[in-house]
């Protein structure tokens, strides 16, 4: 019976009905059996003795007699639970999982008290009794008359500056702090001028010329034959040629034409060079020939099958001739059925196709909320796992 069944990948949840392994060695009657991965990727039995030297666990039998207490530990057994306890002395506290050493004990760390007549010496630096300590050094460098009093003293520090607000004094006494005004600047060119420019006109003028002289008359960029210029719009009444209108040879000639006006011609003709159309293309013939090494279409679809909406639609790829006919393989919509589908050795002429498989579908049903379609070989992904309609 057709329907959705689910292909197990590395994540899935496998739901299977049985599962029969034909490789499966060790499978006599003896019941004390597991199963294990080999090294060769197979699923085989292995008896409990086996798995236990595979996992080179031994028979049971030890050779501990006795549990002895070490240094600094108490108790030990020879039979049964052995317990070792951390053995407590001077300084030393022994708690339930917490060994520590005592407020009698001075550390470096921590709230040790110096007390009584306790006295620390550290050479000369540092000596005396907890309560009146004598510095005679600091970082080794000896203390002068008066300053061990003026450090224990030392309540506040106060740092004074090297100059009234002043970082650095540059050229002209202008301070980097100050904001300067500059009455003029003298680059050499002139008062306020930055630059003078040929014609004494200023890169900020707006410049208006009288004249420009280009030495084909006042006011004239150019002057073209016919006492036409190039900046004039031309109106020609008529234009009356022998049969053929040319222009010149080493440049491109172009012909505007307005909406009203066509172009008919009875016989064939030929564009040698690029031809653009502003409007429709239409072609009404049975074939349309692209003798172009590529193709670049602007447009976002392509509808194709417009003149029918029952026929098989698609494109065919051509890999021979058979009798003067291009064939090859297709890529097409059955319509028949709805199905993309394929098919080989197809002529570029045909009307209609018989599919040599079809093309899956994958619907994102979680994901996109697609609706997956039943059709045969169709796949859909939901909630993370894959299923295939058969």
């Amino acid at each position: 019976m057709a329907g959705w069944k689910k292909v197990i990948v590395s994540g899935s949840t496998a739901e299977l009905a049985g599962i029969t392994l034909s490789g499966a060695v060790n499978a006599g009657t003896d019941t004390d059996k597991f199963l294990v991965l080999d090294s060769s990727g197979n699923v085989d039995f292995r008896t409990g003795a086996q798995v236990l030297s595979d996992i080179g666990a031994g028979a049971g039998s030890g050779d501990i007699s006795s549990v002895v207490a070490g240094d600094g530990l108490t108790g030990g057994a020879t039979t049964g639970d052995a317990t070792l306890n951390v053995g407590a002395g001077d300084g030393i506290s022994v708690a339930a999982d917490a060994v520590a050493v005592d407020a009698t004990v001075l550390r470096t760390t921590g709230g040790g008290v110096v007390s009584g007549s306790s006295q620390i010496t550290m050479g000369s630096d540092l000596s005396g009794t907890a309560n009146n300590v004598t510095v005679d050094k600091v970082k080794g460098v000896a203390l002068e008359s008066g300053e061990v009093t003026q450090l224990a003293n030392i309540d506040s520090t106060t740092i004074s500056s090297t100059g009234a607000n002043e970082l650095y004094a540059m050229d002209q006494a202008v301070r980097t702090t100050d904001a300067v005004t500059f009455a003029t600047v003298n680059t050499g060119q002139g008062a306020n001028e930055l630059y003078a420019m040929n014609q004494n006109v200023q890169t900020t003028d707006a410049v208006t010329f009288a004249s420009v002289d280009t030495g084909q008359g006042a006011n004239e960029l150019y002057a073209m034959n016919q006492n036409v210029r190039s900046s004039d719009g031309v109106t020609f009444g008529s234009v009356t040629s022998d049969g053929s209108i040319i222009g010149k040879t080493d440049t491109i000639t172009r012909f505007n034409f307005d909406g009203s006006t066509g172009i008919t011609t009875i016989a064939t003709a030929s564009v040698e060079q690029n031809l653009t159309v502003g409007g429709d293309l239409i072609v009404n013939g049975d074939l349309t020939y692209l003798n172009t090494t590529n193709t670049a279409v602007e447009d976002q679809f392509i509808l194709l099958g417009s003149g029918s909406t029952s026929a098989d639609v698609g494109i065919i790829f051509q890999t021979g001739v058979t009798e003067g006919n291009a064939i090859g393989t297709a890529f097409f919509l059955d319509n028949g059925v709805s199905r993309l589908s394929y098919a080989t050795a197809i002529a570029h002429d045909s009307t209609a196709v018989t599919p040599a498989a079809y093309i899956p579908l994958v619907f994102d049903v979680t994901g996109q909320g697609h609706t997956a379609v039943t059709d045969v070989g169709n796949i859909k992904i939901e909630s993370g796992e894959a299923y295939i309609y058969v």
